[in-house]
């Protein structure tokens, strides 16, 4: 299971044994800012909730940088406006005893830049269904006001069953208003559209589709 590009299946910190209205299972991964762990809901959690979720629990160091707390609260709610099964669902955010938390949706799957470290490259056919369905994804995105500016295989995940689903939203934001923070540089160098690199530049929907090729 892996729903985090980042990080490994072994973190310091002690495992709660529940935050808001989830009960912790074990640890899944731990990146910079957060800790990802697959939980389930109590009955207190919301009647649409599955049996399993991906519980990412922001580290009590990363609650006290503002603009981390402002990514990691903007970044739940454009995913719990968005349904679209090539993007990673959000089915609850809040704050439980000082530990901010989204619980998501919870894939079977390996991120694109693992399958391609395995594998090395992909089939012809291969490559045209996983462009399709972030294509798919991303003009959904488009549409509903948001760029992601961070679309990169690590991005992605395929599941046993083909579906592609597009994750970590962490640098979203607005078309229309640039960003939910202070300005700044934000994505990876290898997949930047020029604008993205440029003080000043306005980013659209381009710049994702620039990342996907």
């Amino acid at each position: 299971m892996m729903i985090a590009p980042e990080g490994s299946g072994q973190s310091a910190a002690p495992l709660p044994e529940q935050v808001g209205a989830y009960r912790v299972d074990s640890l899944i991964g731990e990146g910079a800012a957060a800790i990802v762990y697959r939980a389930h809901p109590t009955a207190a959690a919301a009647g649409d909730t599955p049996q399993t979720v991906a519980l990412k629990v922001l580290k009590p160091e990363a609650m006290t940088q503002p603009q981390v707390l402002a990514c990691f609260q903007f970044e739940a709610r454009v995913l719990s406006r968005l349904d679209h099964r090539g993007i990673l669902r959000v089915y609850d955010a809040g704050v439980d005893d000082d530990r901010m938390y989204t619980a998501m949706e919870l894939l079977d799957g390996v991120s694109l830049d693992n399958v391609l470290i395995a594998n090395k490259r992909l089939t012809p056919a291969q490559s045209v269904d996983i462009a399709r369905q972030v294509a798919d994804a991303l003009d959904y995105l488009h549409r509903s006001g948001y760029v992601h500016r961070d679309v990169k295989p690590a991005n992605l995940m395929l599941t046993p069953q083909g579906r592609v689903a597009l994750f970590d939203f962490g640098t979203v934001v607005r078309i229309q208003d640039g960003a939910p923070y202070e300005a700044g540089l934000y994505g990876t160098p290898a997949f930047l559209a020029p604008e993205q690199t440029v003080a000043g530049g306005k980013v659209d929907g381009r710049a994702d589709l620039y990342a996907l090729g």
